[in-house]
């Protein structure tokens, strides 16, 4: 709904009144007739009161053919003692005896309208929904405690929540009181935002990057197959004796993976592009990056190393793609011990798990985003890297 401080009427679409109507009561109003800005004519005789506790007005109804869009008057919701703030993404109105604003609104950076947020119908407090239906919605024991595990699932960045309840039952989140596993299942948290993220749209495979081998190829490959079966049954050859020294490499559990993302759209207020994703034992750290120099990855992998070494985890090796410089060689080899580097191979990427976790990161990523107010800056993503 379109916030117009030029405007002296509140005029609602009548396809919009069903959304608002815990929030108004119909009653006789005087018929009125209003030009637009075109200069279009608007008559209205139907209408009533809506209230913005604690502010009343007038509001008349208009057909949808009429009306395009309902526009709020600013004079009208400020009564005669309130205030309203206005700033290039939000907008509220306050009364002098409240610091709480009791309506809010926003606007994105480049639009040129505020639009008004229309709270939701308030249920009793006493209101507790355990009703199950033929659909098999889940049961909400407790709305006080359907609340508090909703607004903690928020403030995580609304993940799955079979990874919720995971990092509960791992004591992740032990710093958090009255948040357990059960209160999880008995309440589980079903906001939108873990759907964008965490749910996939596209079936799998449909644009796969494996490609597809010739029938020359193929039975290459099978006769290959069939020679290393047979091998399998005769005998190692011995050992040649030799003096160099043996080399014994850890196993790739223990290795440490990192690879960068594409181009992010929006550059970060701090100048970042890119996200350089790194992930050890199942856990994935997210490093912002300005660009694909050799001085932004030096100054990544120095945080990196860093990171991981305050956490009594540091790498001892790192598998990376073929993107390599001498600065961030020289880098890994002043380390102590210096860290070797695999290199994964330039049309075998799968075998880097780092491309696997960047797309759990993305799917962290955008279900947090979709969290946040509307009014959160977009150049602030940097900030919300570490709840991913």
């Amino acid at each position: 709904m379109v916030c117009d401080s030029g405007a002296s009427v509140i005029l609602f679409r009548a396809s919009t009144f069903p959304s608002i109507s815990h929030l108004c009561s119909s009653h006789d109003v005087p018929p009125i007739t209003l030009s637009q800005a075109g200069g279009d004519p608007i008559s209205a005789s139907a209408g009533g009161t809506i209230t913005f506790t604690p502010i009343s007005a007038t509001y008349y109804l208009c057909p949808d053919d009429i009306l395009k869009h309902d526009l709020l008057a600013v004079s009208p919701l400020l009564g005669t003692d309130c205030h309203a703030i206005f700033t290039p993404t939000s907008l509220s109105f306050f009364h002098p005896t409240s610091s709480t604003p009791y309506i809010t609104g926003s606007k994105a950076i480049h639009d040129s309208l505020w639009l008004i947020d229309i709270p939701p119908p308030c249920p009793s407090p006493n209101c507790v929904l355990s009703v199950r239906s033929s659909h098999s919605l889940p049961i909400f024991r407790n709305l006080a405690d359907a609340t508090f595990v909703a607004y903690q699932h928020r403030a995580f960045g609304s993940p799955a929540n079979s990874t919720f309840s995971h990092a509960v039952s791992q004591n992740y989140l032990s710093t958090t009181p009255r948040l357990t596993t059960k209160i999880i299942a008995q309440n589980p948290p079903l906001p939108l935002a873990t759907s964008f993220g965490h749910q996939n749209l596209i079936r799998k495979n449909l644009a796969s990057s494996r490609k597809s081998f010739p029938p020359a190829a193929l039975s290459l490959t099978s006769s290959l197959a069939a020679v290393r079966r047979s091998r399998r049954h005769q005998p190692p050859p011995p050992p040649e004796p030799s003096d160099t020294p043996h080399c014994f490499l850890t196993h790739r559990s223990e290795w440490t993976s990192s690879d960068l993302t594409g181009r992010y759209p929006i550059p970060s207020r701090d100048g970042h592009e890119y996200i350089l994703v790194t992930v050890f034992n199942n856990y994935i750290h997210l490093t912002p990056q300005k660009s694909r120099s050799s001085a932004a990855y030096v100054s990544s992998f120095t945080s990196i190393i860093a990171f991981f070494k305050s956490h009594n985890s540091p790498i001892i090796h790192l598998h990376i793609d073929n993107e390599f410089s001498t600065p961030v060689r020289t880098l890994f080899q002043q380390q102590l011990p210096p860290i070797p580097v695999t290199f994964a191979s330039p049309d075998n990427h799968r075998a880097l798990s780092a491309e696997r976790a960047i797309q759990t990161a993305k799917n962290h990523i955008v279900a947090t985003f979709a969290t946040v107010h509307p009014t959160f800056p977009p150049d602030l993503w940097h900030l919300l890297l570490p709840l991913c």
